[in-house]
């Protein structure tokens, strides 16, 4: 069982390392994660690892863009580019007949706090190219 405490460091250390690339951003966003539920937490996150939705991938029957964001100084370590990076999330989603993967530089998890416009802008173009 985890305390709160532990919670909310978990918390900051995985938006320091994973979340976002701005430190500002990292705690704020630690902040109202770690006022989250740790049990429901935890068995969500527990519910999603189990998933294994690849059989049903061809039958989403609408456009679909993924956001791949990337940032270059937690790849340069494995030499993983960004076309690489772009390149293996096509490989999880496999099937997806209309796949567009669509990358953000400079951000990690959450493109939408770490490059705000880029996020917008790809967006907007994704919603007007919709029938």
């Amino acid at each position: 069982n985890v305390t709160l405490a532990v919670f909310a460091e978990q918390q900051l250390q995985y938006m320091r390392g994973m979340g976002v690339v701005d430190e500002k951003n990292a705690q704020t966003l630690a902040e109202l994660s770690s006022k989250s539920d740790r049990v429901a937490v935890a068995e969500y996150m527990g519910e999603l690892l189990e998933m294994d939705i690849r059989a049903d991938l061809p039958k989403i029957s609408v456009p679909f863009t993924f956001i791949s964001p990337y940032y270059a100084p937690d790849f340069a370590p494995a030499n993983l580019s960004e076309d690489a990076k772009h390149a293996y999330y096509g490989t999880l989603l496999k099937g997806i007949p209309q796949l567009n993967i669509v990358g953000i530089t400079n951000s990690r998890h959450f493109p939408m706090v770490d490059q705000p416009k880029v996020f917008a802008d790809k967006l907007a173009q994704f919603i007007k190219s919709l029938p």
